[in-house]
């Protein structure tokens, strides 16, 4: 379990004209209480700065989804009476076990069609393998 890493939102331009990346103007908190991967926050609250003008919105003021995962294993030798110290292993592998979606952080940058809205998993879909294993 994993709590969300903080982010930040960014202008698709260079606003202040100082050759680095320019931040918007952060009107009011941002933060959604019904959050979905369509508006994970308020967009509204982030708009660009006049011209030339550096945006007032600080560093990571945001957060993306969190995670929860759950990888299982489990694995079992049997003795063959074949030879001493023979044995057969087995071992099955699940991971994202309970296949809970686990989302990337939104786009961020203000200006893209995206913005605020999340496209992508971060984690795989569930996945099982198995395997065999003969010790001699």
């Amino acid at each position: 379990v994993q709590s969300g890493t903080p982010f930040t939102t960014t202008l698709n331009f260079d606003n202040a004209n100082a050759g680095t990346v320019s931040y918007p103007n952060r009107i009011c908190d941002g933060s959604l209480e019904n959050r979905s991967i369509r508006k994970w926050f308020d967009t509204s609250c982030f708009v660009a700065p006049p011209t030339y003008v550096f945006g007032n919105q600080g560093r990571n003021v945001l957060r993306a989804p969190g995670r929860n995962n759950l990888n299982l294993g489990l694995q079992r030798r049997f003795p063959l009476p074949f030879r001493e110290g023979m044995g057969l292993e087995f071992r099955a592998e699940g991971y994202n076990f309970l296949n809970h979606p686990q989302f990337t952080r939104p786009a961020a940058t203000v200006g893209n069609a995206g913005f605020g809205t999340i496209t992508a998993t971060a984690v795989t879909a569930r996945q099982m393998q198995f395997a065999l294993r003969l010790a001699f």
